[in-house]
């Protein structure tokens, strides 16, 4: 094998360690990621709002209970980072959420949100394929997300 086939298995090898340890990774979190084809529109009322610290390290993150018009399905919808929602949400407001579904602990069912209605406004928090429009960190996107 010659050195540059070496070097060439070797970076392939710690690429396929990466990718691999990410994934990993990602399940110990809970397994939660965007599958575009698992969106769903619900229409209901906020129920409660929370800001939590989902990983170490990062900025606390806004979650909405979200009962649903005329079924009275509740569902948690985890929004972005507390500091990229421009405005409050309060409860026993009408909100539209759009999201990908994903299942929790087998009996909670969440809803990684890509976009808001609320008070006559839409707040983009994913693109079309599920990334986050948050991601480089404050100040950092300055792509328009409220219509």
């Amino acid at each position: 094998m010659t050195n540059i086939s070496k070097k060439a298995s070797l970076a392939l090898a710690l690429w396929l360690a990466g990718m691999l340890g990410a994934a990993a990774g990602q399940n110990r979190q809970g397994g939660a990621f965007y599958q575009p084809s698992r969106e769903l529109r619900i229409e209901g009322v906020i129920r409660r709002v929370t800001r939590e610290s989902k990983h170490r390290n990062t900025s606390r993150f806004l979650l909405v209970e979200v009962e649903v018009r005329g079924t009275g399905e509740v569902y948690l919808a985890e929004l972005c980072p507390v500091w990229f929602c421009e405005f409050p949400l309060n409860p026993e407001e009408s909100i539209v959420v759009t999201g990908a579904l994903v299942h929790r602990d087998n009996e909670t069912l969440a809803l990684l949100a890509r976009e808001i209605e609320y008070g006559g406004r839409l707040l983009r928090l994913r693109d079309k394929n599920g990334f986050p429009l948050w991601r480089g960190g404050r100040g950092r996107n300055r792509r328009r997300r409220i219509y």
